[in-house]
Order: C-alpha cells, then structure tokens, then sequence
C-alpha cells in the first residue's frame, strides 16, 4: 500500500514538472508498436492516478492493517467506595456443661416409713444425691455418690412424722471448667386427718384437729358478722373486694376481750325494717371498742336480729415464716356454708375443686 502511493506521488510531481517545461515528452512504443512512430502523451490526471496492478501489492505479501480509533474521554465519575466487609467470627466450642435431663421421686405421697424410689438421668463428670428437709433430720453424712443414671430406693424415716416434705437434692458436677447444676423431688407426707368438709385425704400441708364451737352470727346489708366462742374472736366479712378485681373479699378479725372505750348505741336509731346491731357486735360495729374502727359505712344496716349456730374452724399445720403467720383456716358459717380464711388477708366461699 505504502509503495503504490510513493509511486503515485512520484507520477504526479514528474507530470508537474514536464508541464512546467512546455515539451512534450516522447514515449517510445513498446514491442507492439511500429517503428519510427512516435506517440505525444496526453496527461490524464485519472490514468496518472491510478496504479497499475503490479504495484498493487496484493494481500499475502503484507498484512492488513486497520487504524485503531481512540475514544474520546468520557465524563470522569466520582467512585463509589465498596462496603468493608467484616470476617464472621469463628465460633469457639463451649466445654461441656453439667445437666440434669430428668429426677422424679414415686410415689408422690408416702407415709413416714414408706420406701420411695428415685430415678434421674443427668450429663457431667459426678452426681452426688442428698436427702433434706425444712428442719434438721438428714446431714451430709446422708449423702451418697450416685452414677450419672439410675434407681435408687429410699425409706422415709419415722422421725419425719411431724413434717410435710421430704426433699432429694441431686447435684451434677463437671471439673474442667469446675461447674455444677442441682435438681429437687420432693415427696409429701400423708396426713393423719382430713378436712371437716372433704374425706380426701391430704398430704404436705396437713389439717390440724378442728375446732367445734359455738358462734353466733348476723346478716347485713353488706357483710356477714360471725363470733366464735373459742377462741375468742370476731370474723367481720365483707362483701367488697379485697382490692380491684380480688376473687377474695375483705376480712377484718377482732379478739376477745373487747376493751370499751365508749357507747353510742342511744346515738343509733335503724331505718324500719332494718336492725341496729347489739351486744358485742354493736360494740364492734360502731367502733365503741379500741380494736375497732366501726363498720356502719362497710356493713350498713343488720338485715336481722343475730342467732347462734354450731359453728366449725379449721386450720393446716403451715409454719410461721418471716415473722408471720401462713395458715389457711376454713370456717362453717350460717346455712353450712364453708368460708375460706387466707393468710394474706381476705376471704371467700370454699367449692369443690
């Protein structure tokens, strides 16, 4: 390509320069011409353009080349930076821990002598199984090292009689991390009497002896007041609720003796058809006493004249606690009803569960 245009050039310049000149060249005839004749060249521009064929190189003496544009420079944009990426944490294996998967104590109930079986299933190095109770019986000395599964058979001591539970204590121990877990069963003694209102024998929790008196009662508008010969003590029972939404209503116990401060009764004169307590309880009803404030406002008005009845109280055996009590006692009232009187204060009608 580079040699047909070099010849091209060439052609051109030389024509320039005869034309410049003014003569006109003579060209001899080639092999085929007559001789002596002599032929005057007329330049064309055309034919003195064009390279013959043997100057165009052909394309197996030289590769083609293509020129190779250059782009044009865009519009420079601003580079968004990528997110860093955070390595996930290579998780690190925790040593095993100990655990208890299962510990039941059979029967759930036993008299003092009975024999009891436990079974538990547990993961660790050791297990250890202790007998407890509320007050001393067992020590360390009852302890005994058990496998990490297993039965063991068990006889409740006579000297538990006066108790309510046994417990069983199992503890779990790995040593390397040191690490331990405990688990309790617990089985309730049978109780030597029932509740005077249900023949079901009971257990843990047991009923004291009941109490068999005489009391004697009266209906209010809003309440019940009930006294109990022994021992002592006067049971006012509202219909209120102990607080907002209580499934138990508000109990306020007076004992005897009653120490009078004053007497209002000439002071009290009931609406017709409506009665204004007497006796000791319109000592209490309307505060006439210093271990009451009066419940005229909480009661209203007695609906009738008071009666006695043969009256029935009965409480369990729970002991004190944090210097109070925690029994739960049930009373019969008038028409046989069963009052349940709770230890956190309040009360209500006993059903059957």
């Amino acid at each position: 390509m580079r040699n047909g245009l070099l010849s091209i050039v060439a052609v051109l310049v030389l024509s320039l320069l005869l034309t410049g000149c003014g003569d006109t060249p003579e060209i001899r005839s080639g092999p085929g011409s007559s001789p002596g004749t002599t032929e005057t060249a007329n330049p064309d521009p055309t034919s003195a353009l064009t390279p013959s064929p043997s100057d165009t190189p052909g394309s197996a003496s030289q590769p083609t080349w293509t020129p190779t544009s250059t782009p044009e420079a865009g519009p420079t944009g601003t580079a968004t930076p990528l997110p860093t990426v955070t390595p996930e944490p290579t998780a690190t294996s925790l040593p095993p821990q100990p655990e208890v998967i299962d510990f039941a104590a059979s029967p759930a109930e036993a008299w003092p002598g009975d024999s009891i079986t436990l079974s538990w299933e547990a993961k660790g190095d050791k297990a250890t199984l202790c007998p407890t109770a509320r007050y001393v019986l067992f020590t360390s000395d009852d302890c005994w090292q058990v496998p990490l599964s297993g039965t063991a058979a068990f006889t409740i001591p006579p000297e538990a009689a006066s108790f309510q539970y046994v417990d069983f204590i199992l503890t779990v121990e790995t040593g390397a991390p040191a690490a331990s877990v405990t688990a309790q069963a617990s089985v309730a003694l049978k109780c030597a009497s029932t509740w005077f209102f249900s023949g079901e024998p009971q257990a843990g929790i047991c009923p004291r002896e009941p109490i068999r008196t005489y009391a004697a009662a009266q209906e209010f508008e809003q309440g019940t007041m009930i006294w109990l010969e022994v021992p002592g003590r006067y049971y006012i029972l509202q219909d209120a609720p102990l607080y907002e939404d209580a499934d138990r209503n508000r109990l306020d116990i007076i004992s005897d003796p009653l120490d009078i401060v004053r007497d209002t009764s000439s002071e009290v004169q009931p609406p017709p058809g409506l009665y204004a307590p007497v006796s000791g309880f319109g000592l209490v009803w309307r505060g006439d006493v210093a271990q009451s404030p009066g419940f005229r406002e909480q009661l209203g008005w007695a609906l009738a004249p008071e009666f006695g009845y043969d009256a029935i109280l009965q409480c369990d055996d729970a002991r004190p606690s944090g210097g109070r009590s925690w029994q739960t006692c049930y009373l019969k009232g008038p028409q046989g009803k069963v009052m349940v009187l709770h230890p956190l204060g309040g009360w209500q009608l006993w059903s059957e569960p």
